[in-house]
């Protein structure tokens, strides 16, 4: 079942949010690292209570398990020099990783699109580090296609 997240759920999410963060430090340990004790549940918390409906928490909640979980922001574009729309950014996107690749990633995914469309948004973005080729070609897989390329030099 795909939902909103609720309080009950934090520990599972925390669980998952650490995993995925686990592995962008592997893949990318010039650009992360673990954070001090309680930071995962503090940022869920947060998510949870403050920011629930700027910044809700999409997951996936089959036979009692929390399998993946999306972070969202919707972002209203306006400005002179840019075309106005209201964009759904994706913060993070985990699926639990004994349970990759079997569609559920998707699913979430359709989820997320879903949730967009009732808010009225246009556009659905996110970043993905150029180390994770995993999720590079799942996101393609799923018709997301690159829009910027930042560029960047260690000094």
């Amino acid at each position: 079942m795909i939902r909103k997240a609720n309080f009950e759920d934090k520990e599972q999410i925390v669980r998952l949010f650490k995993q995925l963060h686990q592995y962008h430090c592997q893949i990318s340990p010039q650009k992360h690292i673990m954070p001090r004790e309680g930071f995962f549940e503090e940022r869920i918390s947060e998510l949870l209570t403050e920011n629930a409906e700027n910044s809700p928490i999409i997951l996936i909640n089959d036979d009692g398990a929390v399998n993946a979980y999306a972070l969202l922001r919707i972002i209203d574009v306006n400005g002179e020099e840019k075309v106005s729309r209201k964009v759904c950014f994706i913060d993070c996107f985990g699926v639990d990783e004994r349970e990759r690749r079997k569609g559920i990633g998707k699913r979430l995914f359709e989820g997320v699109r879903e949730y967009a469309v009732t808010r009225g948004c246009n556009a659905i973005q996110l970043g993905v580090d150029t180390a994770n080729e995993n999720a590079r070609a799942f996101y393609e897989k799923i018709g997301l296609l690159p829009r910027t390329i930042i560029m960047a030099q260690n000094i």
